[in-house]
């Protein structure tokens, strides 16, 4: 997979390398938005919203709120594969966090492509289910169909550097 840093280098030579990490972030929002989109065939957007505190009564740190991204896509890759998930079947998967505008709403979003054997309301049932069989996911929860490119754009709003490469994934097997 060609990183969409990579990319934008390539396509267009003229811009020093620099140009992209610095005051101009809208191109290279747009260029990783675009690689996203064009990942996978994506068919749900989803939203989980967790909790602020974790089970010992701490504060939720980025670990804590990365794990629980971890743990809700190893949910949704075992409900559908069983066994062949240990074995790198998955689905596709793009995934960011945000913090809300005052820093104390943490969320998860993420982008997911069904397998091909089930259905669109089977695979979000199976959505819901996985998140609400998770402790630290509030009950506020979106899942939503993937309709156009305006869910990667939405995706990387909070930066690139929110994006959850670790989770960033076509779909496998293809």
């Amino acid at each position: 997979m060609t990183s969409p840093l990579e990319k934008s280098w390539r396509t267009e030579p003229k811009q020093p390398r620099w140009a992209y990490l610095g005051g101009s972030t809208n191109r290279l929002t747009n260029t990783w938005a675009d690689w996203i989109h064009e990942l996978a065939p994506w068919t749900h957007a989803v939203t989980l919203t967790c909790g602020r505190i974790t089970g010992g009564g701490y504060p939720i740190t980025l670990r804590a709120l990365l794990d629980i991204a971890r743990h809700y896509l190893w949910r949704i890759n075992y409900a559908c594969f069983r066994r062949r998930a240990r074995r790198g079947h998955s689905v596709g998967c793009a995934a960011s966090y945000g913090w809300g505008s005052y820093g104390d709403h943490p969320h998860l979003h993420f982008s997911l492509s069904a397998p091909s054997t089930m259905t669109y309301s089977e695979f979000s049932d199976l959505i819901d289910r996985a998140a609400s069989q998770m402790a630290l996911v509030g009950e506020q929860r979106v899942v939503k169909p993937y309709r156009d490119h305006g869910w990667p754009k939405y995706l990387v709003e909070h930066g690139t550097d929110h994006v959850i490469l670790e989770l960033l994934r076509p779909p496998r097997p293809n």
